[in-house]
């Protein structure tokens, strides 16, 4: 790392919007703690920065700790956003509304979840979606069971997804036809 240029005079000049650590050895015990976290398991910058602070590091230190492993691509945003996505989808399908929260509760930078949306091809309609997990779950359903039982069944595993209402009640319906008669709530028969 090259060394940094020395402050500017004057109170009027601002160093920098990024605060500067001092001390090199505090940077160093923050990107030592840095990545002993992200070898237990990744995590996004926000959730590593607030990890260092909960954690009292210098939040000048932490900050440029960061920056170095974001540099050195050992924290990104974008590729944690992925992976989570990669992993949600082999479930099946989801909505973007469930793929969307899970990614925000890692606190993953906004333009990475959009990105990353995109990617998994998560902002076209969802109907489709919908459709292709409620075949797949209603051929699981037993056909035994009473078909009220069995549209239960198939609506809360739609739910589960993270699917709307209306997208569920249109995907059950045509995966069940036999058993549409049973639907209840907004857009019945």
């Amino acid at each position: 790392m090259s060394p940094r240029p020395a402050k500017p005079a004057g109170p009027s000049l601002p160093w920098s919007a990024a605060p500067h650590a001092d001390n090199p050895k505090d940077v160093d015990r923050a990107r030592r703690k840095a990545v002993s976290l992200l070898r237990v398991s990744p995590k996004s910058v926000a959730e590593l920065r607030a990890r260092l602070a909960s954690s009292h590091h210098d939040p000048a230190a932490a900050q440029e700790a960061i920056s170095q492993l974001i540099a050195e691509h050992k924290l990104d945003d974008r590729a944690l956003a992925d992976a989570l996505l990669r992993s949600l989808l082999r479930k099946g399908p989801v909505s973007r509304t469930l793929a969307q929260r899970t990614l925000e509760r890692r606190a993953i930078e906004q333009g990475a979840i959009n990105d990353a949306l995109v990617a998994a091809g998560l902002d076209a309609p969802q109907s489709a979606a919908a459709a292709q997990f409620a075949r797949a779950a209603a051929a699981k359903v037993p056909a035994s069971w009473p078909a009220q039982r069995r549209m239960n069944k198939l609506l809360r595993a739609l739910a589960a997804r993270g699917f709307d209402e209306e997208t569920s009640l249109d995907a059950a319906r045509e995966a069940m036809p036999d058993a549409a008669d049973h639907l209840t709530g907004a857009g019945g028969p």
